[in-house]
């Protein structure tokens, strides 16, 4: 028998496995024309106070009062529903979205040498019932935003909206096998913490007439606390591909996700902003003067969760995060009035867990 004739078969079958692959998934944002989405996000943390100091004049207070007990624990709800209008370079064309229930609640417990006190606020946004509508703008590269026909309200509500609130950024670049990762930008926390941007949040606790002396006071420097507090989440996320899995007869894909942050920024240029816009209130002292030299925050965070993405549809269909977090504060000022000048120095650091989710209904 001719070996050679027997060895050609194989070799063709081993030329046709080299050029054989295993296809990977496709999972990728593409909701259809019309695709409505209901989407509840929701969060939690608790924060103990760890450490505590403050050195007035140069007399260090903390040493004579003792570390006082401090916890403060937030929740908040966050409910809207969008209408995607079409599917451009893996973005929507447009989008619209009805805000339904918005809440959110922030408890602080403190006690110090016997004296305990614990304070309650409840927050609201204006935008509750607001529609409003994104439209992809190819000459800014971004989105328009103006309210829908059967909506109105202030302009000044539109500016700090963002349109992604579908994390996006959490997804492959292309098709994925099983156990293949990728990296994200951790920022994405930010975006679970404030989804929909900037809500224009109410305290109920206070009158009308002080919020609108607030804000006026005040809401230019949005942006700017934005821009620090997205600068805090620097850090590594990485996604890892887990297969597919079938829940209530949708078949989804499956992404466990990791975030370690550990970062730092100064807002001593913020505060300092923040403290000439007070001093030009009326019953301040003419001569009073406040030089923050140091204003430096730390942010170490560890956490990690799931994502759930409905391959049906192309969109989230949930969403877990939790971890701990480590915060610190460390600030030295000077205040003068009066004739008078005294340097004050403290330093604050808290941690805690916290629990993000995303939720959804068609």
């Amino acid at each position: 028998m001719n070996h050679k004739l027997l060895l050609l078969p194989t070799a063709c079958v081993g030329l046709g496995l080299a050029g054989w692959r295993v296809a990977g998934d496709q999972v990728a944002f593409g909701p259809s024309d019309g695709t409505t989405v209901t989407k509840t996000f929701s969060n939690e943390f608790e924060m103990e106070l760890d450490d505590f100091s403050m050195i007035v004049g140069g007399q260090d207070i903390g040493a004579m009062l003792g570390t006082p007990e401090m916890n403060i624990s937030s929740s908040s709800e966050i409910t809207f529903t969008d209408e995607y209008g079409g599917v451009a370079d893996g973005r929507p064309s447009k989008l619209t979205r009805t805000f339904g229930d918005l809440s959110s609640e922030v408890v602080a417990a403190f006690e110090m040498m016997g004296e305990s006190q614990e304070d309650g606020s409840e927050m609201s946004s204006p935008m509750e019932g607001i529609a409003v509508v994104f439209t992809w703008n190819e000459e800014s590269d971004d989105f328009d935003v103006a309210f829908a026909e059967d909506s109105e309200g202030d302009d000044a509500l539109l500016e700090g909206l963002t349109e992604d609130t579908d994390l996006r950024q959490l997804l492959p670049a292309g098709e994925v096998e099983v156990d293949a990762t990728w990296d994200f930008s951790p920022k994405i926390l930010q975006g679970l913490l404030l989804p929909g941007g900037d809500l224009s949040w109410e305290t109920e606790d206070m009158p009308d007439a002080d919020m609108a002396e607030f804000e006026e006071m005040f809401s230019e420097f949005t942006d700017e606390a934005m821009s620090l507090g997205e600068g805090l989440m620097d850090g590594t996320g990485t996604a890892t591909y887990r297969g597919t899995r079938e829940i209530d007869g949708r078949q989804v894909a499956v992404i466990g996700l990791e975030v370690e942050i550990g970062s730092s920024a100064d807002f001593s240029r913020l505060l300092t902003n923040i403290a000439e816009r007070a001093l030009e209130q009326e019953d301040v002292p003419d001569d009073a003067e406040v030089d923050i030299q140091t204003a430096d925050v730390s942010l170490d965070v560890e956490a990690e969760g799931e994502l759930l993405w409905d391959l049906a549809t192309g969109t989230p269909l949930s969403l877990t995060m939790s971890g701990d977090f480590d915060v610190a504060l460390d600030v030295s000022v000077t205040a003068a009035g009066d004739g008078e000048e005294m340097d004050f120095e403290a330093s604050v650091a808290m941690s805690g867990p916290f629990t993000s989710s995303l939720t959804t209904s068609r």
